[in-house]
């Protein structure tokens, strides 16, 4: 694969992705990553992703704009841009190659993708060149970045099969992590493990044993001789000597790491089977192929009851288990075989409990390859694989896809289990879905019912999968078919069905009650919204405590309750109450806190209590431009800002602000640009305000067309503008203009279409 390639798929397969969580999403940290690839990419740099990533035809321009710190945000579905040539050149201009900053940049790059031995996989054929700039005595990491830096590519080029380049990375990264942490550090012994295997690879026995006994001295004396992490050099020595055909001192070493792993995590664990795997190897090169299948049985039994809990959602980390039972059943039975095809599937429904829908599509798209070529054509586990890419794909707003491949699975289903199957129930549940996203609601209640039919008629009707299913044709019927009754109908079915299936007391019925409480309040019946609200938060305070999330949620829930009553003080009580649970579990910068504090401000603004608005609008500002960015959150503080200076006299001072928010509007791709029409219409507004009538009448011309633009002359906001302008060209003493404007401002008959 040539340069040009590589970093192309670089950038569509790991660029795109990555950039898009939201951790990231900051724009000192993705400048810093550009600049990074501009000094080690070849030329032409091909990162068509950032222009996918940013939706904008003139990548150029984006660049230039990242250049000068603007950020703008990603919309996920635009059109994917590829320039070659000068894009490379163009990035160094704001670049300048210092040793310092490559050091900076590379730090931020292996931090963003999170696994320093993948980052260095995609830089291997820059290894040399980024050693390089390292290696320059200007340059410094901070803490041991360059240790593990150079750990990585040793990993890296292990994996990619240029063992023999390998140690004088590993040998580096030794040197300079205990230069940087001392000779007892947990990282100085994982550069010695790292350094052991590198020589393990390489066949040279005398140096790898060396290199993990020095590892295993240092954390029998820092972690003590039964941690889980000495567990592992144990069984590092353990596999060299299996390796050297030194059996009986191999199984002493694999003994003791699987004595304390048994002891750590239990029988259940995918590092207990990895051990009894390694045991068996070492009965297979004694030639005892009996004990050999004791061994290789029991480790598929411990992977097993580790399968089991992670899908009874007790595995503390359950991707990593996953990774493990997928490795151990690779080694037992080899790539390809069916039952890797469910563990591929359990790691793609991993990823997308953490939200990394693209990295759950890949694993699912490997589980139905599996099953396409080592399964009949028609079977259960090709079916599930069908239904988990569409729901996937349905994630990532590909809908056509995403209900193709879950009717596919329907039907697989069909054929295989029969339609009253609880897989089948489930599949037309994600199905129903993607038809409330596409906007086909008649579709999705049939999907909905039909589904709770069959799981109704599989599981008994209280099932707890069938509460969630009336949740769901709740929502539809309140969201998008504005009928409350019918919903409230629904989510008290979901309540009885919880009631019967968890018993009464359970905190998920508070899901009920809450979605209880917001029809009631809907309906105008206050005091049955009251109660239902107050039972949520004496449940959940007492089934999880007054410091928990959920309990926070509450708190907020009966804030808008308060609010929605006019009754800002109790408002208040409920909104601080919240704000302290908050803090305290995501730290005082989270946007969540961003999102109270402006809860916090409407209600000192409805009590007219300006100063204290204004105070917690700027803290909610302040923490959504530090961790978001230009977002329309941080776009509608500013105008929130604006209009209290403007209410307190300050019409200056709201000018600023309200420009901030047009500015950030108009860098916003999609719907969010077209609100740039208030920011326009407030500065206007704010010139008259200061008597300075033709800048506001020409601020409010902008408005007017901006607005009309987008919702259509007779729209009474578009009408709203016409009449401020009406009154501004009137005081200028140009009736015929301000009688233009008026007729403008006068209501009439709906526009077409």
């Amino acid at each position: 694969m040539s340069d040009n390639q590589k970093w192309k798929t670089i950038a569509e397969q790991n660029m795109a992705k990555r950039f898009n969580d939201s951790q990231l999403r900051s724009k000192p940290k993705l400048l810093e990553i550009l600049q990074l690839f501009s000094l080690l990419a070849p030329d032409p740099l091909p990162i068509g992703a950032i222009g996918e990533l940013f939706g904008n035809d003139n990548l150029k321009g984006v660049l230039a704009e990242l250049a000068k710190g603007q950020w703008l945000a990603a919309d996920g579905e635009a059109t994917s841009y590829y320039m070659e040539g000068q894009v490379s050149t163009f990035i160094r201009e704001y670049a300048p190659a210092s040793p310092e900053l490559a050091g900076k940049l590379a730090k931020s790059l292996f931090e963003a993708l999170g696994n320093a031995g993948e980052a260095a996989g995609l830089l291997l054929t820059h290894a040399l060149a980024l050693e390089k700039l390292l290696d320059r005595r200007t340059f410094s990491i901070e803490g041991n970045g360059h240790g593990l830096l150079l750990s990585g590519i040793a990993m890296s080029l292990m994996k990619n099969g240029k063992v023999a380049e390998a140690p004088v990375f590993a040998r580096k990264s030794f040197t300079k992590t205990e230069a940087a942490l001392g000779p007892w550090h947990q990282d100085t012994a994982t550069a010695c493990a790292i350094a052991g295997n590198v020589y393990g690879y390489l066949e040279e026995a005398d140096e790898a044993l060396a290199w993990y006994t020095k590892a295993m001295e240092i954390r029998e004396k820092t972690l003590g001789a039964s941690h889980p992490g000495t567990a592992s050099v144990y069984a590092s020595i353990g596999n060299l000597h299996v390796a050297l055909g030194l059996y009986d001192t191999a199984l002493e070493w694999l003994a003791k790491a699987l004595a304390i792993r048994e002891k750590t995590f239990g029988e259940g664990h995918y590092e207990t089977a990895s051990t009894c795997i390694d045991i068996s190897a070492a009965y297979a090169g004694m030639f005892d192929f009996g004990t050999m299948a004791t061994w290789a049985t029991r480790a598929l039994a411990a992977r097993d009851l580790a399968m089991k809990r992670i899908s009874q959602g007790e595995a503390g980390d359950a991707l990593e288990e996953l990774m493990g039972a997928l490795d151990i059943t690779e080694r037992i039975h080899g790539v390809g075989h069916p039952d890797t095809a469910s563990i591929c599937s359990g790691i793609g429904t991993a990823y997308e409990a953490q939200g990394k829908c693209h990295e759950a599509l890949d694993w699912h798209r490997k589980a139905l390859a599996i099953c396409q070529s080592a399964m009949p054509p028609l079977h259960p586990e090709t079916a599930k694989a069908y239904s988990n890419i569409g729901n996937a794909l349905v994630s990532t707003g590909e809908l056509g896809k995403g209900m193709e491949h879950l009717k596919t699975g329907f039907e697989i289903y069909n054929e295989t289990l029969g339609e009253s199957s609880f897989e089948a129930g489930i599949t037309l549940d994600r199905l129903a879905f993607a038809y409330v996203k596409a906007g086909r609601h008649d579709e999705a209640i049939e999907c909905f019912e039909r589904s709770f039919a069959i799981l109704s008629d599989v599981m008994g009707i209280n099932c707890v999968e069938n509460a969630t299913t009336c949740d769901n044709l709740g929502y539809i019927y309140v969201e998008h078919l504005d009928d409350h009754q019918k919903a409230l109908e629904w989510y008290e079915k979901g309540l009885e069905i919880r009631t019967a299936a968890l018993g009464e007391g359970h905190v998920d019925l508070a899901i009920s009650y809450g979605n209880i409480a917001s029809m009631h309040l809907l309906l105008g019946n206050k005091d049955n919204a009251y109660h239902w609200f107050e039972m949520v938060v004496a449940l959940r305070e007492q089934a999880l405590g007054t410091g928990h999330m959920d309990t926070a949620k509450s708190y907020s829930d009966m804030a808008s309750f308060y609010l929605n009553q006019g009754d800002c003080e109790r408002t208040l009580e409920w909104l601080f109450k919240a704000l302290v649970i908050k803090e305290g579990n995501l730290g005082a910068g989270h946007p969540e806190i961003a999102g109270i504090c402006n809860e916090i401000a409407v209600a000192y603004y409805l009590m007219e209590e300006l100063d204290n608005a204004l105070i917690w609008l700027e803290r909610a500002a302040a923490i959504w431009e530090a961790s978001i960015g230009n977002h329309i959150a941080t776009a509608t503080a500013y105008g929130s800002i604006g209009a209290i200076l403007r209410a307190k006299g300050e019409h200056r001072a709201a000018i600023g602000f309200f420009e901030k928010e047009l500015s950030l509007y108009e860098s916003l791709e999609g719907e969010d640009q077209f609100n740039s029409a208030a920011p326009l219409a407030n500065i206007g507004k704010a010139y008259l305000d200061l008597y300075e009538s033709r800048q506001g009448v020409a601020w409010l011309e902008k408005a007017y067309t901006a607005q009309e633009g987008r919702l259509g002359a007779r729209d009474a906001a578009t009408a709203e503008i016409a009449g401020v302008l009406a009154q501004a060209y009137s005081s200028l003493g140009e009736p015929e203009t301000a009688s233009q404007w008026l007729e403008k401002s006068l209501p009439g008959p709906p526009e077409d279409g």
